[in-house]
């Protein structure tokens, strides 16, 4: 197979993250620079392990607010529906 850039470009948007398996309850989870990027996601793949806490640490308590307030970080931490 002849490596090209449309097919590298392709497969980064065709990949899909891995499930999270492990259980984190009853643990502490602290996320540096949550609130943007790659902590951002952090946040919401340990979120849907089901930590006790999970601590969003920002620079900024408002950027830190907006995020945990962002409808894009509580609808994709859902795993299950009641």
């Amino acid at each position: 197979m002849k490596f090209t850039l449309s097919h590298f470009i392709s497969k980064q948007f065709s990949c899909p993250l891995p499930v999270p398996s492990y259980d984190l309850t009853g643990q502490t989870v602290v996320v540096t620079g949550a609130n943007i990027g790659l902590g951002f996601e952090a946040a919401k793949h340990f979120a849907k392990m089901k930590p006790a806490r999970l601590i969003l640490a920002c620079r900024n308590q408002s950027k830190g607010d907006d995020a945990l307030a962002s409808e894009y970080f509580w609808f994709s931490c859902i795993t299950e529906l009641p």
